[in-house]
């Protein structure tokens, strides 16, 4: 008798969908009108021009944005599957986490956006909402 192995193969998966940059830059603009512009502004900015996830957004802190060749990064721990990796910032983005951190005296263990998972599912939702963008963002 014979043996075949098994055979692995995955099923085709969909294509994520991506926000138009039109899009993207109504949701942000959206978020502006809320109590916490400044916050909700920066954290809605930073999904959406590194693509890290919402878990991910709310434990970064100032110590895990650094520059490797002259390259803002930042260091995303913890990520899925409890790994660490790095991710490029855009220098628009590094400079206002920069300022934002500032502004609001944040030593480098505090958390820049000190809200709830659930809070910031809202905040993103409430924004694509009012910018009137149908997706799932």
């Amino acid at each position: 008798m014979s043996r075949f192995p098994l055979v692995r193969y995955q099923a085709e998966k969909d294509l994520p969908e991506y926000l138009p940059p039109g899009e993207a830059h109504r949701i942000i603009e959206a978020a502006g009108g809320s109590r916490h512009a400044a916050r909700d502004t920066l954290f809605l900015d930073l999904l959406l021009q590194t693509g890290i996830r919402i878990s991910e957004a709310l434990r970064i802190t100032p110590a895990d944005l650094t520059w490797l060749d002259r390259r803002p990064v930042l260091w995303i721990r913890k990520g899925k599957g409890g790994k660490t990796r790095q991710v490029a910032v855009p220098a628009r983005i590094a400079g206002e986490l920069l300022d934002y951190q500032r502004r609001y005296r944040l030593d480098q263990g505090d958390r820049f956006f000190r809200i709830s998972r659930q809070r910031a599912w809202q905040i993103t939702l409430a924004a694509a909402s009012a910018a009137g963008v149908p997706k799932r963002v």
